[in-house]
C-alpha cells in the first residue's frame, strides 16, 4: 500500500504529511455519491529519509504486513467464535468470547502497528527548493 504526499510540517524526528484520501471503492465517488473523498488527511510518519517542509513524498507499507494486521484484527475473532461455537452452546458465552477475542485482536494489531517494523516507510520523491 502507497501514497503520495507532500510534507507539512516536521515534529522531532517525524515528518506530518498531507495526502489526498482515496477512495476504496475504485475512484468513481461521483458514481456512488457515499463517500467524500474531497478532503485532505494528515498522516505522522517516522523521518528517516530526512524529509524537509514542502518535500514530496511516498509513504508505503509492505503488503504482507497490511495482510497480517487484517487477519489479525479481522479473521482471528472470527475464528476463533467459530471454532467456540462447536464447543459452546450458550449464547450469552459466545457473544462474549467474541467480543473479548476482537477486543484482544483489536489490541493485539495496535501494539503491532507501533512496532518499528510494522511502521510505514517515507521516502523522498521530490526536494522543493526553498530560496530563504
Amino acid at each position: 500500500m502507497e501514497q503520495f504526499g507532500t510534507v507539512s510540517e516536521i515534529k522531532g524526528g517525524y515528518a506530518e504529511v498531507t495526502i489526498k484520501k482515496e477512495s476504496s471503492c475504485g475512484d468513481n465517488c461521483a458514481s456512488c455519491g457515499m463517500c467524500d473523498i474531497s478532503k485532505m488527511r494528515k498522516v505522522l510518519v517516522l523521518n528517516e529519509c530526512d524529509a524537509e517542509k514542502g518535500d514530496r513524498v511516498k509513504i508505503y507499507l509492505e503488503s504482507c504486513k497490511t495482510v497480517i494486521l487484517s487477519l489479525v484484527t479481522y479473521i482471528l475473532p472470527l475464528i476463533i467464535f467459530f471454532v467456540s461455537f462447536v464447543f459452546v452452546k450458550n449464547e450469552l458465552a459466545l457473544t462474549l468470547i467474541f467480543v473479548s477475542a476482537f477486543l484482544i485482536c483489536a489490541f493485539i494489531s495496535n501494539l503491532l502497528a507501533k512496532c518499528k517494523s510494522f511502521r510505514s516507510k517515507m521516502e523522498k520523491t521530490e526536494t522543493i527548493q526553498n530560496d530563504n
